[in-house]
Formats: structure tokens, C-alpha cells, sequence
């Protein structure tokens, strides 16, 4: 058994996300997520995390720090073609103030295993290069 914390788990899964990820330069804001922006004005972010009991997810959220959801608003008018484009569910998750949707989960990514974290970026970077690419196709610019 191992003396090391999940969080330390967590900082070094992230530092080595970061040194072999080729589509993302944004940094954690906390152990659990990385936080990508989707939109210019940040109003719908890509949230990449990992999941203490194993997997890996992604969703989108709104703005950070927002006292009122930002994603929402965005993403409605077009939940058809994003739950085709993206092949999963529009679905209203979390609070409130701070909903996430279209979320996938990946549970053979398992992060808490390192010898499986070259899958993890993996398949967190072709996460981000699809809802980058079906984004912009479905969403006016900001």
C-alpha cells in the first residue's frame, strides 16, 4: 500500500498530462479538473477530470466564478445537433448554479493506476480536439 495521497496522485497524473499533451496549455485549478475554454469568452469550458475511485470524465460547464450558469443559455438552442455530433446526452447534471452537460466517462482510463495514464491523455486530448471541432461548427462565435 502506498503512503501517497490523492491529491499527490492527482498533481503528478496533471504535471505529466501537461508535459505530453499537445492540445492543451491551460493548468489544473484544482487536483481534480483541468478546466479548457471552449468558447472566447469562456462562457462554455471543457471540464477534464479524473475520478478518485478511477475513470476519467468531460463535460461542459459555464464560466468559473459565475454566480449564474453560462453554458446552459449556449448550449440549448443546440442540443440536437451537439447529442448527435457529440454522441451523448444533453443532460442537465450538477447544481444548479453550476450545471455541466453533454458529460462522458471513460472508466478504462482509469488515473489511479499510472501505468494507464498514457491512455488517460489520450483519450482526454481527443475529448478536447471533439468538442473544440463540434463546438465550432454548432456554436456562433461569441
Amino acid at each position: 500500500m502506498s503512503d501517497r495521497t490523492i491529491e499527490d496522485l492527482r498533481r503528478k497524473f496533471w504535471t505529466q498530462y501537461l508535459q505530453n499533451t499537445k492540445v492543451v496549455d491551460e493548468k489544473p485549478k484544482f487536483d481534480s479538473n483541468l478546466w479548457v475554454p471552449m468558447t472566447e469568452d469562456n462562457a462554455v469550458i471543457l471540464s477534464l477530470g479524473i475520478r478518485q475511485t478511477g475513470g476519467a470524465t468531460v463535460f461542459l460547464r459555464g464560466r468559473i466564478n459565475d454566480p449564474v450558469d453560462t453554458a446552459g443559455p449556449r448550449l440549448a438552442p443546440h442540443e440536437a445537433a451537439l447529442r448527435k455530433k457529440l454522441s451523448t446526452a444533453y443532460k442537465h447534471e450538477g447544481d444548479a448554479k453550476h450545471p455541466y452537460y453533454f458529460r462522458k466517462a471513460n472508466p478504462k482510463a482509469d488515473f489511479s493506476l499510472p501505468s494507464r495514464w498514457p491512455i488517460v491523455i489520450d483519450w482526454f486530448d481527443k475529448s478536447v480536439l471533439l468538442y473544440r471541432k463540434v463546438l465550432s461548427e454548432v456554436l456562433k462565435p461569441s
